[in-house]
């Protein structure tokens, strides 16, 4: 069996590699882009954007989520806040619900309808 040396390495088939820039792969997945849409900006497969980049992907992802939180939380709060942006946070940070009532209420209407024969 031949050992290979640095310099006798044998030839790797197939083509290069796509040059891709990962700051590109972050920016678009901040702004929420989903994967095919980052592979067709990049031209290139989606299977490479999750090959080659899925931690730069995860993190341009939460990234984003992270600043429209910071925006929402805001608005919520800034001047005199944002009265439905506040309702909104509290119910789905805090667990806040709407109150229902217990039973309810069921009206029945009858209706008569009378015919009068021609």
């Amino acid at each position: 069996m031949p050992k290979f040396s640095k310099e006798n390495q044998p030839k790797k088939n197939g083509r290069k590699k796509k040059e891709i820039d990962p700051d590109q792969v972050f920016r678009l997945a901040h702004i929420h882009c989903t994967v095919d849409e980052i592979a067709s900006v990049l031209n290139c497969h989606r299977d490479t954007i999750y090959a080659r980049f899925s931690d730069v992907l995860r993190r341009g992802h939460e990234e984003g989520q992270m600043s429209i939180k910071r925006k929402m939380h805001d608005k919520a709060f800034a001047g005199a806040g944002d009265t439905t942006m506040l309702i909104w946070l509290s119910k789905q940070r805090l667990g806040y619900k709407d109150k229902q009532p217990e039973e309810a209420t069921q009206v029945n209407f009858n209706v008569y309808v009378n015919e009068i024969p021609n």
